[in-house]
């Protein structure tokens, strides 16, 4: 059995974690960190909102891509698992305001 072993992946805390494939992507801040479930180590990160205050509340994985949403924004992204591309945005504003007003 392999010990535990602590990784530091930024300042902000980690708010989301998501099996996808042979790693872990953890939302930490504005990035994703992707970790290789095997060695451990980070793989790759990159950056999910251009603004330093917007913070990764939630990921799920919907085929080869994962939707990412934010703790303070009506949007939610699309990025694909492999390349890390941003394929989609998509604003929830209007959904939700019809739900909230009960039409």
């Amino acid at each position: 059995m392999k010990e535990p072993r602590i990784s530091e992946l930024g300042s902000n805390p980690v708010t989301s974690l998501l099996p996808v494939k042979q790693s872990m992507w953890c939302g930490c801040g504005n990035q994703i960190h992707v970790v290789d479930t095997e060695s451990e180590f980070t793989q790759t990160e990159f950056e999910v909102h251009q603004d330093p205050t917007q913070s990764v509340q939630s990921m799920v994985v919907a085929g080869v891509g994962v939707w990412v949403s934010f703790q303070t924004l009506d949007i939610i992204r699309l990025f694909h698992t492999e390349t890390l591309q941003n394929l989609q945005d998509i604003s929830l504003a209007s959904p939700i305001g019809r739900m909230v007003a009960g039409r």
